[in-house]
């Protein structure tokens, strides 16, 4: 069971099975990676079968926010690596604007990670993946070409409308024309509109 806690010492994220003592993955005043400590940990994060945990977090002093990922590193212990960091170069072109927590990355059993996240200096917007052991790639970007549509992926909604089988799957708005005529679709690719399979 994943949740989040508050303690004395700030609000935490936990992990635990029935019957054991919680094990703690991160928790606000934690050192994060890139720099700085998180400020902010509490939201919606994702869960695997391996036990690791794929989470938007805002940090002080250092990024400003990022997608994580925390890794079993003993029987209570966990090793937190950045997968995206606010004002980090986008592969779609720009830098990421990371800064709010939301539900906006999610994982499968293989460890990759998928998220939405805006951007700024280019396109404003892109879905994007992280597998293991490999950099971060852009699935898809405002402005692209939407298959199977007249038009273009105008906005990528918040909340992880994302999922992983093989590939990606994704919900966006689509904005092209129609018999002359301004028009806006909702465009999805194969798969589930939402959830984590691997």
């Amino acid at each position: 069971v994943l949740f989040n806690g508050s303690t004395s010492g700030g609000a935490g994220l936990f992990v635990a099975t029935a019957g054991t003592t919680p094990v703690k993955i991160v928790q606000v005043g934690d050192a994060a990676p890139g720099g700085g400590t998180f400020s902010t940990v509490n939201g919606f994060h994702a869960l695997n079968n391996a036990g690791q945990v794929a989470f938007v977090a805002t940090v002080s002093g250092g990024s400003g926010g990022g997608v994580f990922l925390a890794s079993p590193s003993g029987p209570s212990s966990y090793a937190v690596e950045a997968i995206a960091l606010n004002g980090a170069a986008s592969p779609a072109g720009g830098t990421f604007v990371i800064t709010t927590v939301r539900a906006d990355a999610v994982l499968n059993d293989a460890g990759d990670v998928a998220f939405i996240a805006d951007l700024a200096g280019g396109t404003d917007s892109g879905i994007f993946l992280k597998r293991s052991g490999q950099a971060v790639e852009a699935v898809a970007a405002q402005g692209q070409s939407a298959p199977g549509t007249a038009g273009q992926f105008s906005t990528f909604p918040h909340g992880a409308n994302t999922t992983i089988v093989g590939g990606v799957s994704l919900s966006a708005a689509a904005r092209g024309r129609k018999n002359g005529r301004s028009a806006t679709t909702t465009a999805f690719s194969r798969g589930a509109r939402t959830g984590i399979t691997s």
